[in-house]
């Protein structure tokens, strides 16, 4: 299938992320798909306030730290490390709901013709399929385009001056940097630690050094970071974001729901079970409705790669691209053609159910529903980032 185009609330609820931001004006309304829409102007509001404060607050934080670096003789700084992920905004809450675009990213009745439900595209290269390779490549790079507007928040020149030069800085010196600006231990999950020499180790003073992933951190980071935001607000604490490892974080930080990241469950809609039936009419009743949307892909994964199946010790079965055989590659040919011929049936009780049309209303009317709910949230973040700048300001 086509790789959905799903905007779930959890990808703006990242822990400390400024991502949903009014980085672009507000969409407008469909009243008639979603009623909650009309209420989403006054979210864009709070989210562009928020985004503005986290801004400022960090731009703050920076500022000291970039002091206490300076008060240590650096005048040349990792200013990409020091303001990643708070320099711009993207869509605002009405902008993303209105991005939401065909939720399971079922095949038109085109689309079927030429690349059928997409499984094959990702067998291509293992079979030596020039034309799936070269599909899979242009999808991919049109994927690779930024697919929205990320507008910057407010002026970093300054910042950005003073990280003029780092990368002409030789690599001991700036593991020197990361070192006195988050201490040795989290310095050596730098990627400037991954392209240290066994000498360059030894010149720091710390031979047999290597680099090290950030999930094996314990404790949270040192250095002029510990000592600016420790200052602030006491001592770092571990949170979860429901994407990554657990963070360390300091300061106010956006209190996300659980709920936030429960998928949105579209199979009870009428229409879901109407495009079931007209599927097994024509030959397909053993798919199902999952949470990811219709659950066929091990079916395809099953056909397209049998014999090179392993189980493994807690039952599961893993299934290897390296491992195909020659009996694999002799039925490629058969099983893409019925991946094709499914994907026409699928198309067509697509279009016939409706189920595309109504699952993309049902699904803007519960992502407004549940931006809506996250508006008591983003009130109490923001009362967090307006005391803790004023503080800092006072």
């Amino acid at each position: 299938m086509r790789t959905p185009v799903l905007v779930p609330l959890a990808a703006c609820l990242l822990v400390g992320a400024a991502a949903c931001g009014a980085g672009t004006e507000p969409a407008d309304p469909t009243p008639s798909e979603s009623p909650a829409v009309s209420d989403l102007e006054r979210l864009d509001r709070l989210w562009a306030d928020v985004a503005a404060a986290r801004f400022d607050l960090k731009y703050r934080e920076a500022e000291l730290i970039i002091d206490c670096l300076e008060g240590q003789g650096f005048e040349v700084h990792n200013t990409e490390d020091l303001t990643q992920g708070w320099g711009h905004s993207s869509m605002a809450p009405s902008a993303t709901l209105e991005a939401v675009d065909d939720p399971f990213g079922l095949p038109t009745a085109a689309e079927a013709e030429t690349r059928a439900l997409g499984f094959w595209l990702d067998y291509a290269d293992t079979y030596d399929d020039q034309e799936g390779i070269e599909l899979h490549e242009a999808e991919m790079e049109a994927e690779s385009d930024p697919v929205e507007e990320v507008t910057e928040l407010g002026d970093t020149s300054e910042l950005e001056r003073l990280g003029e030069g780092w990368n002409q800085l030789p690599p001991v010196d700036q593991m020197r940097w990361e070192i006195a600006y988050r201490g040795f231990d989290w310095a050596t999950t730098s990627k400037t630690a991954s392209i240290l020499s066994d000498d360059d180790w030894e010149a720091i003073g710390h031979p047999g050094g290597e680099w090290t992933p950030v999930s094996s951190m314990t404790s949270g980071p040192q250095g002029c970071q510990a000592e600016v935001l420790n200052g602030l607000y006491g001592e770092p604490r571990q949170v979860e974001n429901g994407f990554t490892d657990p963070q360390w974080v300091w300061g106010p930080v956006l209190d996300a729901q659980s709920e936030a990241f429960e998928p949105i469950d579209l199979s009870g809609e009428p229409e879901a079970d109407l495009l079931l039936e007209c599927l097994a009419e024509a030959g397909y009743g053993d798919w199902a409705f999952s949470g990811s949307g219709l659950d066929f892909g091990d079916h395809w994964r099953e056909r397209y790669l049998p014999e090179a199946a392993v189980e493994r010790e807690d039952g599961s079965i893993e299934y290897s691209h390296s491992d195909v055989t020659d009996a694999d590659r002799e039925r490629y040919a058969t099983v893409k053609a019925e991946e094709f011929e499914a994907a026409a049936a699928v198309a067509e009780c697509d279009a016939a159910s409706g189920y595309t049309e109504a699952a993309t209303v049902a699904y803007r009317e519960a992502l407004a529903a549940r931006l809506l709910d996250a508006e008591p949230v983003y009130e109490a973040y923001l009362a967090e980032l307006e005391a803790a700048l004023a503080s800092i300001d006072s």
